[in-house]
């Protein structure tokens, strides 16, 4: 019973950034590691708020994924926008 009641506060807690990241669309480890990747400010979104799990990855949004893990591991510094 106690497991049972933490584990639906725990699902009820979890906060998803992306609308389109349903446990039924994207489950187990690839939905884990992507809300850890967001969480870490490696993975951003799309401008809609999405994330666009069934679409194919740009070479802007490749990039952009090895620019913040590089800022992240401290190996180059981070750009100021401007």
């Amino acid at each position: 019973m106690r497991q049972g009641i933490l584990s639906f506060l725990g699902r009820a807690q979890e906060r998803v950034p992306f609308p389109d990241l349903s446990p039924d669309l994207l489950q187990g480890d690839a939905r884990a590691k992507v809300l850890q990747l967001a969480d870490m400010g490696i993975v951003k979104g799309r401008q809609d708020g999405t994330f666009g799990p069934q679409e194919p990855l740009t070479r802007m949004e490749g990039a952009a994924l090895l620019y913040y893990s590089l800022v992240l591991l401290g190996k180059i510094p981070e750009v100021a926008k401007q």
